[in-house]
């Protein structure tokens, strides 16, 4: 595993900042890519994938990850977030989940329950939702970048 020292982190630093000052579609394809990770349900492991998206594509692990904090980098977001995402899932599935307590009567149900009436319509959504803010927020910073390139 490599050693992570001053040198390395000045020279990561480096790189960041000529991605910034050269590359605006590079910028606006990791932003939006950062907010596509963003709406996809793996809290505690965005950052891992921002890291890992970002050294295989080349794009900057820094502006991804300030993209992955729009959905969820505010605690308070998150219910709202995937619940919004979920009702979209609910809406593109076509599924009408009833349930009530006395439904779970053992765990298969249970679990059931969570993979298929959950799962099922909260990993669509997300995926739609994280395609829809990919597109919104590539378009936005792009001409935003594109914008502030020409009035240079």
């Amino acid at each position: 595993m490599k050693k992570i020292d001053i040198k390395f982190l000045r020279n990561e630093w480096r790189r960041e900042l000529k991605i910034l000052k050269e590359y605006p579609l590079k910028i606006s394809i990791s932003f939006a890519t950062g907010v596509f990770i963003g709406f996809t349900p793996t809290i505690g492991f965005q950052t891992i994938l921002c890291y890992l998206i970002s050294k295989l594509t080349g794009g900057s692990f820094i502006i991804m990850f300030i993209g992955s904090s729009i959905p969820t980098g505010i605690p308070y977001l998150i219910p709202f977030t995937y619940y919004g995402c979920y009702k979209v899932g609910l809406f593109i599935t076509k599924m009408r989940p009833e349930f009530t307590l006395s439904d779970f009567k053992e765990l298969k149900s249970f679990l059931s329950w969570i993979i298929i009436d959950i799962g099922k319509p909260l990993i669509y959504g997300c995926l739609i939702c994280g395609l829809v803010g990919w597109i919104i927020s590539f378009l936005l910073v792009y001409f935003i970048l594109r914008f502030k390139n020409e009035k240079n």
